[in-house]
């Protein structure tokens, strides 16, 4: 739907805005770091040798058309995100198909290692996970000081895949027509994989992180407005309509794909610093936040007028931020957020 928009702003705006401010971690490939793509190269080799271990067994028709097809897709979108056109190519955001290399992967290394049903190969793949914590372990150290520190630790995983189809042993397997019997160490393959997910030291499915005092404070919100109520939030943190359930004057999580210029006039207001949205090359995502949050805990309490052009009742400020101008009556406050109310003109 965003390929449609007829916005009125050029296309160099919008590439900056969208492509360089915004999003340069999806959408720009040069600013993807270099263990993604060491990340991605490790898996798309595993999945060429499972391919290549597949061969002749008729598994592995239009495999060669599918790869082909992503590679060029995304070579494409690295020449546009480059150029900045053209920009519906930079918008279709074509690093995601990346994504499935570790899951076409998976899938094709499955299929070659428990090929003839192979008991060896089964459990070779339930084993996977803890082998290659193991194996990370052993090598994150040394990955520490380099380009690489980032790196996930999911990446070994494709490395022990990898050792796996070379080995002599496991070669052997792969070609056996021996049907062994899986079914009695069914308890073991499930054993190991329960021994991966404790190794890795996985908890739960991961989720946003939200501050608790964040969420706090949205939610008293809710309890003192009314549903229709604006409020004027710290524009580097998200989530605070979600929680209160109320609209918000802008924040830059949530970009406006369909109205870049008022998104842009709206974090200016808020942060009364309009070089904070300047396409500066190489500046990463986590500095841009930092400067918007600074900007915003000294503009907050410029002048009242500038909210209410937006329809805002309510503010949200640091605690700390301060002090408060008369105009500005505290309804409610948690050790880290204090939530107030735009008071009238009399108040000013």
């Amino acid at each position: 739907a965003d390929l449609r928009l007829r916005e009125a702003i050029s296309q160099a705006e919008r590439f900056a805005l969208l492509a360089q401010v915004r999003l340069p971690h999806h959408l720009v490939y040069r600013v993807f770091h270099a263990w993604d793509y060491a990340a991605v190269a490790a898996w798309t080799l595993v999945l060429l040798v499972a391919l290549v271990a597949l061969r002749g067994t008729g598994r592995t028709r239009g495999w060669g058309v599918l790869l082909v097809a992503s590679a060029a897709l995304c070579a494409a979108g690295a020449v546009a995100s480059s150029t900045g056109r053209p920009l519906a190519l930079v918008e279709l955001q074509t690093a995601r198909l990346s994504a499935w290399v570790p899951l076409l992967a998976i899938l094709a290394s499955a299929a070659a290692l428990t090929r003839s049903r192979s008991t060896l190969g089964t459990l070779a793949l339930f084993a996977t996970p803890l082998l290659g914590e193991g194996a990370w372990r052993l090598v994150r150290p040394a990955l520490a000081p380099g380009p690489f520190a980032g790196m996930n630790g999911e990446v070994a995983q494709a490395l022990v895949l990898l050792a796996l189809f070379v080995a002599p042993t496991f070669r052997t397997a792969l070609t056996s027509s021996h049907a062994s019997r899986f079914g009695r160490l069914a308890p073991v393959a499930a054993m190991l994989l329960i021994l991966g997910f404790v190794a890795s030291g996985w908890r739960r499915p991961p989720g946003a992180e939200m501050e608790p005092e964040w969420r706090e404070i949205a939610e008293r919100a809710r309890t003192v407005s009314a549903p229709t109520e604006v409020f004027a939030t710290p524009p580097d943190l998200d989530g605070f309509r979600f929680y209160s359930r109320r609209p918000i004057v802008c924040d830059f999580g949530n970009i406006a794909h369909d109205d870049l210029v008022g998104w842009r006039e709206r974090m200016n207001a808020l942060t009364g610093d309009p070089a904070a949205l300047d396409p500066v090359p190489g500046l990463e995502l986590r500095s841009r936040i930092a400067r918007i949050a600074s900007d915003y805990d000294r503009a907050v309490w410029r002048d009242p007028e500038i909210l209410r052009r937006y329809g805002a009742r309510f503010v949200v400020a640091r605690a700390g931020t301060g002090p408060a101008p008369a105009w500005a009556v505290p309804i409610a406050s948690n050790s880290k957020y204090v939530l107030y109310r735009i008071g009238s003109a009399t108040q000013l």
